[in-house]
């Protein structure tokens, strides 16, 4: 695990985090967490930067990879100024409530639930367990996939059409087909809010 923080620290662009992320599912054998658990995890440590409006490419690196581990609850920040963070924490506690309710419901036993489901209320899914979340998530935000990664993503041809969490369409540029290196510049929580919908339902 040292390690990996080692690299998340040097987290300067989007093919540095993506590689990151096929590190990490190099080591699928030990992380062996519940999505639920992790994304509580993620939470608790974001919960401590609230009130940042900006979270830099490499300290959000570091909670991808923390967010494996157990996690006590960060120290409540002082709310003085609006930064989004509420709209994330909404989208993040509505996701791990999902995860709760489909398990309860037995939709972890449907082998084919990677092909999308619709939890019980009514938001499409389509990653179940944490490194394939990572994967779609960093793909579908930022790019970064070459063609060679050993992380099992496909080029596709042209535009990737989107099942939104709600099942609308959306139109969305092929990301994850993208090879194009970029610096990861601070991001604000509404990055960190599509971060979270891209980890849900992009394939």
């Amino acid at each position: 695990m040292n390690e990996l923080l080692n690299k998340a620290n040097a987290v300067v662009t989007n093919r540095d985090l993506y590689c990151l992320i096929a590190d990490l599912i190099e080591l699928r054998e030990k992380h062996r967490l519940s999505l639920e658990t992790y994304l509580m995890n993620l939470r608790m440590l974001a919960e401590g930067m609230r009130d940042r409006p900006t979270i830099s490419g490499r300290r959000f690196a570091t909670w991808l990879v923390r967010a494996f581990e157990a996690t006590e609850r960060a120290p409540e920040q002082p709310r003085e100024k609006a930064t989004g963070y509420e709209r994330w924490e909404t989208l993040i506690q509505r996701q791990i409530q999902d995860l709760r309710d489909m398990a309860e419901c037995g939709t972890f036993e449907n082998e084919l639930r990677y092909f999308g489901v619709d939890s019980p209320s009514g938001y499409s899914w389509y990653n179940f367990d944490p490194l394939t979340f990572l994967e779609c998530a960093v793909a579908g935000t930022f790019g970064g996939w070459q063609e060679g990664d050993n992380t099992g993503r496909i080029p596709l041809p042209g535009g990737v059409p989107l099942l939104g969490p709600d099942r609308s369409l959306i139109d969305a540029d092929a990301q994850a087909d993208d090879d194009s290196v970029g610096a990861i510049h601070p991001m604000n929580w509404r990055v960190l809010h599509t971060f979270l919908e891209m980890g849900q339902y992009y394939e």
